[in-house]
């Protein structure tokens, strides 16, 4: 797997189902709080697999991303970059095999594409070969152009699916994701000038007589620059219509084919009399492949000239995806050019699919100046090492269309890669209505070869063979190859080997053309020139007849002499041919393998059998590239490698009466020479811990993380049984050097002979080694070297089951782990939690071993000392405000202002557990409402947003609902309090001084009261204690006055909505001993439960009202 990001995480925007109280500024961040440094979580998503099984995704502050499943279910994962797969042990076998796409599995992947589960109830999937059987198989299409099916398969039916697949005797079978497409714009003068477009529109050439389908968003069918200029649409997304939701398309559309209508003309698209077919492929935040596939059908069948896709895969591929496929297939015919976006991932080898494509015309980004722009992509493509882009074209600061066209803002700014494809497009269809005979491929050559003269620009893996030009394309009789791929030498380098490909000229005029052939722009890797002999060309000067072609031999030679070593990579260059008043240009590249080794890895599991389970990574530190092989049976992993410095990690499964898993590897190998490394599991040491308590592993982590100081690689191996055994094999070479290497292993131990769900105790240890792997592995604990916490889990009205697991930090690089599973707890339960005290530990409630989920709450990291005696309850007295707290115990914040911003993140569900946050469950759903002197002012589908508000201060209320999705249908028997609050708190602002964050003087209530451990009282007279806290950063005045009313009715969704026909019942309200007491008879609530309404007032104004719908239970 390659990745191209940076070590430190960035939180990448997600679409969170539930938001968290977790940060110590919320400006900034509209989904959720920007949290402290003590990194609580901000986001949980469940994520069902394939396979069936559901992983439980969580994020911490800076975007760190763990997981874990919610069966008993053996798994593998891997992190590197933003990116976490998780692979049940039962799908590595079929991911060796070729049969499962690992993006399937890419579990942060599925996150951020919306197909977590409270994204949808289905998963995506193209399956390529025979169509497995199975149930819940839905919108089924057929993509003929690659022989494949595209169907969304129901979450419960996965698991059928999975095993269908696994069984079919069909080898040819594969099931990809069918993975969310990004359009390629950035950050929002019109390059039209830039290109030369309008400098043709006088010569008669403005587009009309040709077409060009846009798959994008859709279209403004309202805006005055589109009027007219589309002559077919069709949705591919499901939303029914080609109506741009987004604004993408709708820019896009406007650059090739706006008449600039709203603007007097002045800022008309580069082709105005062309027609436009709009295909809406991608929705808000992306689309399908799938729906890409079926819009380059449709467009080809349609009879487009050109297809516009400003569009790509959000990671480079190696071409060999459906959506490359496709396209591939779709430029077989003459009629239809496929014109698509590089992508915006800036480094090399990230140029993304399908403009990965030898054929289409891949299109690269330049700003005003011609310089290559900062986000785009580079070539080679990735595995081929193929010349790619093809030509660049303005993509910075791009006014276009704007959607929605409000009042008079009819135009916007966008910057990407998806802005620069447009301009080229349209070019296309002019250069096709210059010559309309043209091929769509002679179309592509016709403006790669005429690209701008200028004295020095970029490599051809940045630009292609230039600048887009279009006077010099549409006056093109001279047209030649766009770009050649000469060939790959491998090391070691024969100075007398070479390689042979091909340019052609072809020319269209009427006269012969003498053409002086120079290979001009010859560099490396690193940008120094290559020698001149590197190249040759068959002939330095050609004659092309008149309606002719003459082919030219371009060979590479391998020359090393004089050649620095860091030029050792991907070669470029341009062959410019001049003379006659014509220049043609071709792109050439090949790759010169850097000195590179064979290493071949033997893998032995612990019955001397080649490993036929489990997985090797490979850290090729020198290149920050991670590539992970699953273990087949074959005899050897073989691998070829750049010399310098490798790291192997990885975990061998031993099926059968054994069922250990093993660690094998070498944290640091300097690589010189080819060389053969036998790892056998027979040489392993067990792994043993032995506690002063008779216990029994119910849960065990082998894990692994190497950390460069650039980049950090991590893999794991988690086991749910409770006769696993986990070996670790000694490493042979020298202590890791560069970065740091750590092997940890991580333990959930229970009573011996006892169900852990009813087990007294529990012990939370984890060990860790450096630098290299022992021989020893022998770990015997003392109770009194480890910390006690104990835990009272309490029940809701009935004994029920509730879940826990915990997550502990590396102590190495404090990277989240998240490492156990899902532990039942037969509530109501008394239990001592044991810790292994300076490891930074998370622990995380459940309420609910589903799908659905119920109530997420989590404790703060603590990072526990020896001997560290604390008590906590769980599940006691849930309500939805509350601060969370950092490891020094201060709160956090919920509700900010900053200038004229104002911004708010508020829980959905927590217990009475101070200082603990909780998430809801999986479908809860929440809203926000903000009034300014008494008008509604913002709203939000989330308990979270931000707005902007005036200067002058006002009279706020911002009101936050929150409800369980199961309110009027309970499904979840464990968690049946709070089913609904509502909260709405008031406050005066006026703008803060300067840039400061400023605390909003907000109320949080809280109560306490004696309740049992299944949360119920007596039908007698009950005190319920009320609490304020306010956040950090603001001082909370005196409460003066406060009043409260019950209600033992039952409630239903609209009730909770609007409480008034409820039958409230007002409550003595008593202040004693500095404390605020609510007097509440219960006696009217025998077997029901109180829901309470409250009402408070502090000396400076603030106010809050809430209810909180069946608070507790009465007996």
């Amino acid at each position: 797997m390659n990745s191209r990001r940076s070590r430190r995480r960035i939180g990448a925007g997600l679409t969170a189902a539930i938001i968290a109280v977790t940060g110590a500024s919320v400006i900034g961040a509209p989904a959720a709080a920007s949290p402290a440094s003590d990194d609580p979580t901000v986001a949980t998503n469940a994520v069902t697999l394939i396979t069936g099984d559901v992983a439980v995704v969580s994020y911490t502050a800076d975007g760190t991303a763990s997981a874990t499943l919610t069966t008993t279910e053996d798994f593998y994962t891997q992190s590197f970059g933003d990116d976490l797969y998780l692979v049940p042990t039962s799908a590595a076998p079929m991911l060796a095999a070729g049969t499962l796409d690992t993006e399937l599995f890419n579990v942060t992947g599925l996150v951020r594409s919306g197909y977590h589960d409270a994204g949808r109830d289905d998963i995506p999937v193209i399956a390529t070969g025979s169509l497995p059987r199975a149930r819940g198989l839905d919108n089924t299409a057929t993509l003929s152009s690659i022989g494949a099916t595209a169907f969304s398969i129901d979450k419960d039916q996965t698991g059928e699916l999975f095993t269908a697949v696994k069984t079919a005797r069909s080898a040819n079978t594969k099931l990809w994701l069918d993975i969310k497409v990004e359009g390629t714009e950035l950050d929002p003068t019109t390059g039209v000038t830039q290109t030369g477009a309008d400098q043709v529109w006088d010569l008669g050439y403005d587009g009309e007589g040709t077409t060009v389908a846009v798959l994008d968003t859709g279209y403004d069918p309202n805006h005055p620059d589109l009027a007219g200029q589309v002559i077919g649409e069709r949705d591919f997304t499901g939303a029914g219509s080609a109506v741009d939701n987004d604004g993408h398309g709708t820019h896009v559309a406007s650059t090739i084919a706006g008449t600039g209508e709203a603007s007097d003309g002045t800022r008309s698209g580069a082709a105005p009399g062309t027609d436009l077919l709009i295909g809406k492929v991608l929705g808000f935040g992306g689309g399908q492949a799938s729906w890409i596939i079926a819009g380059m059908e449709w467009a080809v069948e349609s009879g487009a000239d050109v297809v516009n896709m400003s569009l790509g895969s959000s990671e480079p591929t190696d071409c060999t995806d459906p959506m490359s496929e496709a396209v591939r297939a779709l430029s077989q015919q003459d009629e239809t050019l496929f014109v698509i976006a590089a992508g915006n991932a800036a480094l090399r080898e990230t140029v993304s699919s399908p403009g990965c494509v030898e054929s289409v015309l891949t299109v690269g980004a330049v700003d005003a100046d011609g310089e290559t722009a900062s986000f785009s992509s580079r070539g080679p493509t990735l595995g081929s090492l193929s010349v790619k882009p093809d030509i660049a074209a303005p993509g910075v600061a791009i006014t276009g269309a704007a959607n929605g066209s409000p009042g008079d803002n009819h135009y916007t700014r966008m910057s990407g890669t998806s802005m620069a494809t447009p301009h080229t497009a349209a070019a296309a269809a002019l250069v096709r209505q210059a010559h309309p005979e043209w091929t769509a491929q002679q179309v592509k050559y016709a403006l790669t070869s005429t690209t701008k003269d200028k004295k020095s620009q970029d490599t051809v893996y940045a630009q292609g063979s230039g600048e887009l030009w279009v006077p010099d394309a549409i006056n093109a009789e001279v047209i030649a190859t766009s770009s050649v791929t000469v060939g790959q030498f491998s090391w070691p380098h024969d100075s007398k080997t070479s390689a042979t490909e091909s340019v052609t000229y072809t020319n269209f005029g009427d006269k012969q053309v003498k053409l002086k052939l120079k290979v001009e722009d010859l560099v490396g890797a690193n940008g120094k020139k290559m020698p001149k002999k590197a190249v040759a060309l068959g002939s330095k000067q050609i004659i092309v007849p008149a309606g002719g072609k003459v082919t030219v031999p371009v060979t590479a030679t391998n020359v090393t002499k004089n050649v620095d070593d860091s030029s050792f990579g991907e070669i470029s260059g341009r062959i410019v041919a001049t003379g006659g008043g014509h220049r043609v240009v071709s792109a050439i590249g090949y790759w010169l393998e850097p000195e590179t080794v064979d290493l071949s890895l033997q893998v032995i599991d612990r019955t001397g059998q080649a490993a036929t389970s489990g997985y090797v990574d490979v850290f090729h530190m020198d290149v920050d590239r991670l590539e992970r092989y699953y273990f087949d049976g074959s005899s050897s992993v073989d691998i070829r490698a750049r010399v310098g410095t490798v790291s192997v990690s990885g975990f061998v499964n031993t099926p059968g009466a054994d069922k250990s898993y093993t660690y094998v590897g070498e944290p640091e190998i300097q690589l010189t020479e080819s060389q053969t490394i036998t790892f056998d599991s027979r040489d392993a040491t067990r792994v043993k811990v032995t506690t002063d308590q008779a216990s029994q592993a119910r849960s065990a982590t082998l894990h692994y993380t190497r950390d460069d100081g650039r980049w950090l690689a991590l893999g794991s191996v988690y086991a749910a049984d409770t006769d696993v055994a986990m070996y670790a094999l000694p490493t042979k070479g020298k202590k890791a050097k560069l970065g740091e290497f750590s092997l940890s292993t991580y333990w959930r131990m229970y009573a011996s002979g006892v169900d852990t769900k009813d087990s007294p105790f529990v012990y939370n240890l984890a060990f860790t080694e450096t630098g290299k792997v022992s021989k020893k592995h022998d770990h015997k604990v003392k109770d009194n070297q480890l910390a006690t916490v104990d835990e009272t889990f309490y029940a809701q009205r009935a004994a029920g089951t509730y879940y826990d697991t915990v997550k502990a930090k590396s102590p190495v690089n404090e990277e989240v782990f998240a490492g156990t599973g899902m532990a039942p707890i037969a509530t109501p339960a008394e239990r001592t939690a044991y810790y292994s005290p300076g490891i930074a530990w998370q622990q995380m409630g459940i309420g609910a071993d589903s799908r659905l989920g119920s109530d997420i709450m989590l404790d703060p990291f603590t990072v526990y000392e020896a001997r560290d005696h604390r008590e906590t309850t769980w599940n006691r007295l849930v309500t939805n405000t509350g601060l969370w707290v950092d490891a020094e115990g201060a709160p956090g914040r919920v509700a900010e202002r900053q200038a004229n911003l104002m911004g708010f993140s508020f829980a959905q569900f927590k217990d009475g557990e101070p200082g603990r946050y909780g998430l809801g469950g999986f479908g809860d759903v929440g809203n926000l409402r903000v009034y300014r002197d008494g008008e509604l002012a913002y709203e939000s589908g989330w308990p979270a947003g931000q707005l902007l508000v005036p200067a002058e201060q006002a009279d706020y209320e911002a009101t936050v609902t929150n409800m369980r999705f199961q309110l009027d249908t309970p499904q979840l028997p464990d968690s049946v309090l709070s089913l609904a609050t509502t909260t709405t708190f008031g406050f005066s602002s006026a703008r803060p001084n300067g840039e400061d964050v400023a605390s909003l003087p907000i109320l949080m209530p809280n109560y306490d009261l004696d309740v049992d451990l299944y949360n119920l009282v007596e039908a007698t007279d009950v005190p319920i204690s009320v609490g304020f806290t306010t956040q950090d950063g603001h001082r909370m005045s005196d409460i003066v006055e406060l009043s409260a009313q019950v209600t033992f009715d039952d409630v239903t969704a609209m009730e909770a909505l609007d409480p008034s026909g409820l039958n409230w019942i007002d409550v003595d309200v008593e202040f004693r001993d500095g404390q605020w007491v609510l007097l509440v008879d219960n006696s009217q609530g025998a077997g029901s439960y109180a829901s309470l309404h409250i009402k408070a007032t502090d000396a400076d104004g603030n106010t809050v009202e809430q209810h909180v719908f069946r608070l507790y239970g009465v007996a």
